[in-house]
Formats: structure tokens, C-alpha cells, sequence
């Protein structure tokens, strides 16, 4: 019975080890290198706070700000040399460094290197919006949230349509033999769906 017993419990213990390391520790990354090989540069407590729906529409951005109470750690230190941060096993993106506007996106999955979060339209895209509405409606354009990937493998981020999901599958046939018989292929759910699946066959 016990001989039995010890395999089970390093089993568990293999999984649950697993299932730690692909998670992201705590504390601050300043670049993509950290997040890929989660190590943070440090930890510190910092407040997070969602930001308001007004406060979105008149001044643009994404949906989560970052603060200290430490004069070392600035808001421009915040909003420029940050590249994410996470509290509470919680991983928030820097969208600056990708021009999708200023302040933080809360990801979606913390687990293998496709990462997916909601973020604003590119700055490109909302001066675009500005200039053709002449500013009006650029205000309604600041709340819209679009569903993307960032790769950590290379830093890429676009996008998550049907159209780029298919790319990341080209290498993995049944996969994307999987997806094609699907009959909704547009839906978030289906598209996050087939990501985490991409993210356990790495």
C-alpha cells in the first residue's frame, strides 16, 4: 500500500511544481526577457485601480492604472520604463511600449508564451479615428477594447482574429484541422479556446 502511496504523491507534487512555474511571479518586469523567463527585476507593493468609464472617454487609455507611494517609483517610471507587473497572481501589460496607448491590460492567461489581453486600438488607428471624426466619436472609440496576443518568444503582439489564429496553427496540423471544422471560428471564446491549446502543445 505505501509503495503505492509514494508514486501518487510525487505525481501530485510534479504537477502542482508544473503548474507553479508556469505562472508568473510577483514583482516588476522591465522588458520582454524578464516576462519570457519570469523573473522579475524586483517586488514591491504597488496600488492598482480600474479605471473609470468617463475617465476612459474623455482621456483615452486602457483600463488599469498603476501607483506608488514610493518617490523612487514615479508615474513616468510607471508609464515608460515598466514593462508589466504582477500582484496577486495577476499579470498586467504595459501598452505603451506597444503603442496601444497608455497605461496597463489585464492578461487574460498566465500560463505557456502566447499571452492574450484587451487592450485600446493602436495610437495610429485612434489618431486616425480623431482626424476622420473630427473628434467626435474618438471619445466612443476610446472605450472600444480589442482582444490581442502578445508572443513572448519574440515579442510580437497583434491582433487575435480568425485570420491570425490560423497562422499560429499552420505548424500545428491537427490543430488547425480541429479549428476549421469548428462552426463559429470568430467568437472570443473560440479564439481563446484554441490558444490555450496552443499553449499546452509548446
Amino acid at each position: 500500500m505505501i509503495k503505492r502511496i509514494i508514486p501518487l504523491i510525487f505525481l501530485s507534487f510534479t504537477i502542482i511544481s508544473f503548474g507553479q512555474t508556469s505562472n508568473f511571479p510577483a514583482g516588476v518586469y522591465l522588458n520582454l526577457e524578464q516576462l519570457k523567463n519570469r523573473t522579475p527585476a524586483y517586488d514591491t507593493n504597488l496600488s492598482i485601480s480600474k479605471r473609470t468609464s468617463g475617465d476612459i472617454f474623455m482621456m483615452g487609455g486602457n483600463d488599469y492604472k498603476i501607483k506608488s507611494t514610493i518617490d523612487s517609483i514615479n508615474k513616468s517610471y510607471i508609464t515608460k520604463k515598466m514593462f508589466a507587473y504582477v500582484k496577486n497572481d495577476s499579470l498586467y501589460l504595459n501598452c505603451l511600449p506597444h503603442k496601444l496607448q497608455n497605461w496597463y491590460a489585464l492578461c487574460k492567461n498566465t500560463s505557456g508564451n502566447l499571452v492574450t489581453f484587451k487592450a485600446c486600438m493602436s495610437l495610429d488607428k485612434a489618431m486616425n479615428v480623431s482626424i476622420l471624426s473630427g473628434g467626435i466619436g474618438s471619445g466612443i472609440a476610446a472605450t472600444k477594447r480589442f482582444l490581442y496576443v502578445l508572443n513572448l518568444t519574440n515579442g510580437e503582439i497583434f491582433q487575435l482574429t480568425e485570420k491570425n489564429l490560423l497562422k499560429l496553427l499552420n505548424n500545428k496540423p491537427d490543430l488547425q484541422l480541429l479549428y476549421e471544422k469548428e462552426t463559429d471560428r470568430t467568437s472570443e471564446q473560440q479564439l481563446l479556446k484554441y490558444i490555450d491549446q496552443l499553449n499546452l502543445n509548446q
